[in-house]
């Protein structure tokens, strides 16, 4: 009889333990989702403001270069 019942309890106890230590692996994951989330958010925005810099400098050697060639037209 004890023997069971020891059994018993073993088997709850690691089906307790099993539980909480999926539930602490599931929010690391949540985590982990979250942050690569916001991760790949923040890279989305930095190469953006790069391109927008990139653009603005073309644009602005274009005026330059326009600038240029109406003085040399004078």
């Amino acid at each position: 009889i004890t023997k069971t019942k020891t059994t018993r309890t073993t088997n709850k106890n690691n089906k307790k333990k099993k539980k909480k230590k999926n539930k602490k692996n599931n929010n690391k994951n949540k985590n982990n989702k979250n942050n690569n989330n916001k991760n790949n958010k923040q890279e989305e925005k930095e190469e953006e403001q790069e391109k927008q810099q990139e653009e603005q400098k073309q644009e602005e050697q274009k005026q330059e270069e326009q600038e240029q060639e109406e003085q040399e037209e004078e």
